[in-house]
């Protein structure tokens, strides 16, 4: 029997791989640590990317003709509308809008690779006692597997989550970003609690 076979008939014995429901709720946890700390950048990087306090800025006179929208007749209405969006792809929006997410999604995943590079899992997963190991050792992962396990969370975010749905079918409970960097969740402590 190899070590990886020992290790999953350990881990079932045990019951110490978390459901999936428990790793959806860490990332609910991270997610909302994550919006108080970073929705001030967000803010800000919006606010530079778009010229001004929101998207309307990417539309002249946007603020003024909304409030008389409905004193306007069709034509004007109809006239608006394509001058706006003739002004949101001259002002490069789509760009903007691409920019505006990547850097924020880019932020999300720096701050959760420093939990895991300095504390070894994300705020959610420490909450619910759950642990980030190396999937042949158990041990803690290495530098380089949090990079790859980062990196790898764009295709988690690429694919709208399907990647977690896909745990549910893994006998060791990997997404795609577990099985890209050799990592898996493990929860020491469940056997204690049951």
């Amino acid at each position: 029997m190899s070590f990886t076979n020992y290790v999953l008939n350990y881990h079932k014995k045990l019951k110490i791989m978390p459901a999936f429901s428990t790793r959806l709720l860490a990332n609910v946890i991270d997610l909302f640590i994550a919006l108080i700390i970073l929705t001030p950048l967000y803010s800000i990087i919006s606010t530079i990317i778009f010229g001004g306090d929101n998207f309307a800025a990417l539309i002249p006179n946007y603020e003024n003709i909304k409030d008389n929208l409905s004193s306007m007749t069709e034509l004007e209405k109809e006239e608006f509308y394509i001058s706006s969006i003739n002004s949101f792809y001259q002002n490069n929006g789509v760009l903007k809008i691409f920019l505006n997410q990547f850097l924020q999604i880019s932020f999300l995943i720096l701050l959760t690779l420093g939990c895991w590079l300095y504390f070894h899992t994300s705020p959610g997963k420490y909450i619910l006692g759950l642990k980030i190991v190396d999937q042949n050792t158990l041990n803690p992962p290495s530098n380089k597997q949090f990079i790859i396990r980062a990196l790898s969370v764009y295709l988690s975010v690429l694919t709208l989550g399907i990647s977690y749905l896909l745990m549910i079918f893994d006998k060791k409970k990997r997404t795609w970003h577990d099985r890209l960097s050799g990592t898996m969740v493990i929860s020491p402590n469940h056997h204690k609690q049951t």
